[in-house]
């Protein structure tokens, strides 16, 4: 949301927002016109105006202002996103869906963890995932969920 339309290299419909402040975990922005619909807990892309990428983030709270503005507590998701695509192992020879791989930096000692569809998740359930190649991997918990998504643990099988 918080995006510099500069660095997009496709059109999308986007918000502009101003940062209010930033910490380790997240953001606080306003916005002073009236933009897109927001929810607690949607899953947002953004891009603050010192990054070369786009962050995965998440709405954790949000404030309207008498005058009409929003402002908004963003969460970080940790990790670098990816976009791949998933499907369960019910669903092979079905077309892959949208998800995401938030892997971890080589400085960062973190684990790494997948946005998928809501629903998936069953303990133990096996998922198909592509990005240059497929891979099964294994759920092992659920991290985050907002409308939309779910966030999970995995390990390779």
């Amino acid at each position: 949301l918080y995006i510099n339309r500069e660095k997009l290299s496709a059109t999308y419909r986007v918000d502009t927002w101003e940062m209010v402040n930033q910490s380790a975990n997240g953001f606080r922005l306003i916005r002073s016109v009236s933009g897109r619909k927001m929810v607690h807990g949607q899953l947002l892309a953004l891009c603050p105006h010192d990054s070369q990428r786009f962050l995965l983030a998440q709405t954790v709270w949000l404030m309207q202002e008498h005058k009409g503005g929003l402002i908004a507590g963003i969460k970080a998701l940790p990790g670098l996103p990816t976009a791949i695509c998933a499907r369960t192992t019910e669903q092979r020879g079905e077309p892959y869906q949208r998800a995401f791989l938030l892997a971890s930096p080589k400085s960062v000692q973190m684990e790494q963890s997948l946005i998928l569809p809501p629903g998936w998740y069953r303990p133990g359930r096996i998922i198909e995932i592509f990005d240059k190649n497929a891979q099964s991997v294994q759920l092992k918990g659920l991290l985050d969920s907002g409308p939309g998504f779910e966030r999970f643990k995995f390990e390779p099988c």
